[in-house]
Formats: structure tokens, C-alpha cells, sequence
């Protein structure tokens, strides 16, 4: 939503979008067709019917009809990086990791606990909660279709989702998870045991696979093109959006100027703009807030003076240092709109409706301002179309998923020692063990009545299970240690 395409575009899109309106109403289907083939193929050259006006020659290369942007479509293949090559057993693991409260400080924050699926898999409140005693100080973006973007968050401080994982589960605003202790707690998970070893090939949880692991899922979570309207018009079904929505469209494209920085599969240019975001009210009314925010500049090494006196989140500088670069926020996709409210990088606007109106006056005021916002006159019908045309950019439904059933953490047992018949030794030390491999509790075997407490590890030759009980007895000394 900002600077118009230029007037020869505009007119020629605005001729296409008319001559469709016309037929919509009660003309032939196949002359509805052809009209809204030109149409779709001055913006989506690789859709079925673009193909189709391409042969008539009525279609442009949508890069030249849209000033050299990409223009919208549905989204490609997730990438998945080398180092984590997708697998069913990891995408398993990490979802039930995703959902699992136990990788937070005190086992009450998962992934899941911010990251609401039946919420478009973000937060409905406008700043993110948060770990028990803290709140955020920014909008929570949403999991769905994280996977598609170069880099992540509203200011563009990390590349790629198993930094992410990692950075939200150990953050002390966030999960607060503390590595030594989450990784010890996964360790007397024994399906977790089984899982890991089977996934990864480890002797137990290590906790950079468990970041590896959700990552894996988050790649799945994406949305479908059956079921995104627009994605289904591109594709040539010419039924998929309403007649408002193609209205709708045709501003967004032209009078609007929205896809000056909403344009590709993302509709999301993944630059940086200053777009005068009103304040957050939180940021007056919440000690938490404020807190947050101060934190976030002592956190990132920010100047002694800023962060004395700094009150507003910095956006992009934190991760440049430019002070150009201040008030600056990627560009959010506008996929999935329906269902990730509230908006912007503060979470301010409840409702498309608002998005739609601060755009109309030309963004708000504020420092290093875009250049691209200006007022952009719609009245009451254009503003209900743009809105119509951005929910169908989302899924007919909501992309939801039951909470699963995790598996359950079996506590260290004391027993005395030795067993199995031997000799009780009352003056012995119990040792704390766990039979991971049957779900029981084991011990170490001593048959020398003179051993001492440090004696009890044995050799692969003393016993025909004593590799499962040498694993085990290591596994005792790192509790120990602890």
C-alpha cells in the first residue's frame, strides 16, 4: 500500500478489470473467461491462463506491467537446507517438541504457547505474552509460512528457523529455557531417548537437534494453494475470488500501490520500511511493556543513553546500527491475514479495516518515514474491496492441528544396592539409575564385597547386558555431576 504503478499500467489494468466486471454479472461464462484471462495474465504469467491470453498476445511480462516486481502467485517448494534434510520421523519429533512445555525454564511455555494454531498459528493479543512474569514488546508473527522468508522476525535479526527455535525456547523473556537442564529433562523422556536415536543417530537428546527437529515441522506448516482463493484464481479457476475481491485486486495493483512492497508468492517485498506506526498503547499503560523494551535495548548492547531514553521499539537498527535504519520493519506477508490478527510489528490494528484506513491517510508519523506512503483517496467501496481482495489471500479455513498427547518423562529411581541377590550393603550409597531401554529402573551390579562407593562402573565382560549398563552408568555420573 503505497506508490501507485505508473498511469499506462494502471490504465490498461483498470480496461481489463472493467470489461470483467461487466461480464460477471450475467454474460457468458466463456466470454467472463477470456476477459479475466487477460487479466490474470498481465499479473500471473506463469498461471494456466496466462498461458492461454500469451498465445492470443494479449498478455505483458507482468515484471514490465508492475514496474519490475515479481508479481503475486501461490508459493513454492519450502526450501530445506542441507544441514537439516526433512525426514517423517523428524517432522514427527518436531512437532510433538513444538507443543512440549518442558523446553521452557519452568516446563509451563512451548512453542505452541505463543504460536496458536487455531490462531493462525501467532497470538491473538497484540504484544506476545511472553514467559510467566514478562510480557513482549512486539506483535508475535506467525509460524505459517515462515519457512518461505530469507530471514526472520520484524527486524530481520535471523536467517533461518533452527536459530529461531533456539533464540525464542532460551530467551529469558520467552521460554527462559536453561540448555543444561531442557536437554537433562528430555533425557528421562524415554520415547524421547528412542526418537532421537532413531532420527538423528544419537546416544541421547542433544538439544541442537532439538532445534533441528521443530524446525523440520515448522516447514511443514504452510499454506495450501486448494485452498487459498487467490491461489485457486491464479491457478484458473475464475470462480475463486468474489467479484470484491477482484475489485479489490485491481487497487491493490494499481490505485493502492500495495504491490509496490506486497508482491511474489510472499506478498511480502522482505524489505525494511518506517511506515509511522501509531504507538502501541501497552508501551504507557504496562510496567511489563516498559520493562521489555528497556531490556531489549540493554540486550542488544544498545548506547547507555539510548537505552535511558528510548521508549519505542528501534526496528531494523538493532541488527545495522544505521540510524536510518530506525523505526524500520520487514515487510510482513500478507498471506493468511484472516486469522493472524492483530497487525503490525506492535500489534495496534485489530482489524484489516484499520490496516486499510491508516494506508488511505498516507501511514502515520514517525523517523526515516517511506517515501512510497502517500494519501491514497479510496472512498468507503474501494477500501471494503481492497479488504475482500486481501482475506482472499488466505485459506478458506484455518490451518489447525490438535495439541498431541507427549510422552512421559519417568523419574530417577533409588534403590538400594547391590540387588538381584546379592549381598545388602546397608552402608552403601543407593545410586540413581534409569532402564531406559524397558522403561523399569536398573543399578549397577558389584559383586565384590569390599568395593567401594566409586567402584560400581564395570567392563563389557562382566555382564551379559553390560553395555546397556555401562551407557546407563555414564548417564548416572552426568546426573551426579549436576
Amino acid at each position: 500500500m503505497s506508490t501507485p504503478v505508473p498511469d499506462a499500467t494502471r490504465q490498461r489494468f483498470h480496461g481489463a478489470t472493467l470489461a470483467a466486471m461487466l461480464v460477471v454479472g450475467g454474460a457468458s461464462l466463456a466470454i467472463a473467461a477470456l476477459t479475466l484471462s487477460t487479466l490474470v495474465g498481465i499479473f500471473l504469467p506463469g498461471s494456466s491462463v496466462a498461458h492461454a491470453v500469451s498465445m492470443t498476445g494479449a498478455g505483458e511480462s507482468a515484471r514490465e506491467m508492475t514496474g519490475g516486481v515479481a508479481p503475486l502467485g501461490p508459493l513454492p517448494a519450502v526450501p530445506v537446507p542441507a544441514d537439516n534434510p526433512a525426514s517423517p520421523a523428524k517432522t514427527e519429533l518436531g512437532r510433538l517438541l513444538f507443543f512440549d512445555p518442558r523446553l521452557s525454564g519452568d516446563a509451563s511455555t512451548s512453542c505452541a504457547s505463543c504460536h496458536i494454531a487455531q490462531h493462525g498459528w501467532s497470538h491473538f493479543d497484540p504484544l506476545a505474552p511472553g514467559y510467566p512474569g514478562h510480557r513482549l514488546w512486539r506483535n508475535n508473527p506467525t509460524v505459517l509460512n515462515a519457512a518461505h522468508f530469507d530471514r526472520l522476525m520484524w527486524d530481520g535479526t535471523i536467517d533461518r528457523l533452527e536459530v529461531q527455535a533456539r533464540s525464542a525456547m532460551q530467551a529469558p523473556v520467552e521460554g527462559n529455557g536453561k540448555a543444561d537442564i531442557v536437554e537433562m529433562r528430555l533425557r528421562l523422556v524415554p520415547e524421547y531417548v528412542d526418537r532421537f536415536r532413531d532420527v538423528f543417530g544419537t546416544e541421547w537428546p542433544q538439544l541442537e537437534d532439538v532445534w533441528r527437529a521443530i524446525a523440520a515441522f515448522e516447514r511443514t506448516i504452510v499454506s495450501d494453494p486448494q485452498r487459498v482463493p487467490f491461489d485457486r484464481f491464479a491457478a484458473g479457476d475464475l470462480r475463486a475470488l468474489t467479484p470484491a475481491a477482484r475489485r479489490g485486486y485491481a487497487l491493490f495493483t494499481g490505485k493502492a500501490g500495495c504491490i509496490a512492497c506486497h508482491y511474489g508468492p510472499l506478498a511480502s517485498d522482505q524489505q525494511y520500511h518506517a511506515l509511522g506506526v501509531p504507538r502501541q498503547p501497552l508501551f504507557d499503560s504496562s510496567p511489563l511493556v516498559q520493562i521489555a523494551v528497556r531490556w531489549q535495548n540493554a540486550q542488544r548492547d544498545a548506547p547507555r543513553a539510548l537505552y535511558r531514553d528510548a521508549d519505542e521499539d528501534l526496528g531494523r537498527w538493532y541488527q545495522t546500527r544505521d540510524p536510518a535504519d530506525i523505526g524500520r520493519f520487514r515487510t510482513p506477508s500478507l498471506r493468511e491475514l484472516r486469522y493472524t490478527a492483530p497487525y503490525m510489528h506492535n500489534g495496534v490494528f485489530a482489524t484489516l479495516a484499520e490496516v486499510v484506513e491508516f494506508f488511505d491517510r498516507g501511514g502515520g508519523d514517525g523517523p526515516n518515514k517511506s517515501p512510497l506512503l502517500r494519501p491514497l483517496g479510496l472512498n468507503v467501496g474501494e477500501k471494503s474491496d481492497l479488504v475482500a481482495f486481501l482475506e482472499s489471500l488466505s485459506m478458506d479455513e484455518p490451518l489447525v492441528m490438535a495439541t498431541p498427547s507427549l510422552p512421559p518423562m519417568l523419574p530417577l529411581v533409588i534403590l538400594p544396592d547391590p540387588v538381584r541377590g546379592m549381598h545388602a550393603r546397608p552402608d552403601r550409597p543407593a545410586h540413581l539409575v534409569l532402564d531406559q531401554s524397558s522403561g523399569t529402573e536398573a543399578t549397577d551390579i558389584d559383586t565384590d564385597p569390599d568395593a567401594t562407593a566409586g567402584d560400581s562402573t564395570r567392563t563389557a565382560a562382566d555382564s551379559d547386558s553390560a553395555p546397556t549398563r555401562i551407557r546407563y552408568n555414564r548417564y548416572t555420573r552426568q546426573v551426579q555431576r549436576q
